[in-house]
């Protein structure tokens, strides 16, 4: 299997455990967080610096 292809899947991979992890760690501050404000800003952080991280992964991934 040629290297760009073992890099694609790969990353194919990782957004889907990303895509798995950020929806329970979503479920369980909806169901758990005691402070409405805590919650939405952890959540907003969290989605702030992790989707351009996984954006310029997959650019990357995708010009290789």
């Amino acid at each position: 299997m040629p290297l760009p292809d073992v890099m694609l899947l790969l990353f194919l991979i990782t957004t889907f455990v990303y895509i798995i992890f950020s929806v329970i760690l979503y479920y369980h501050w909806q169901q758990y967080g005691t402070n409405v404000r805590a919650t939405w800003l952890t959540l907003l952080t969290y989605f702030v610096t992790t989707i351009p991280l996984v954006f310029i992964m997959g650019v990357l991934t995708l010009t290789f």
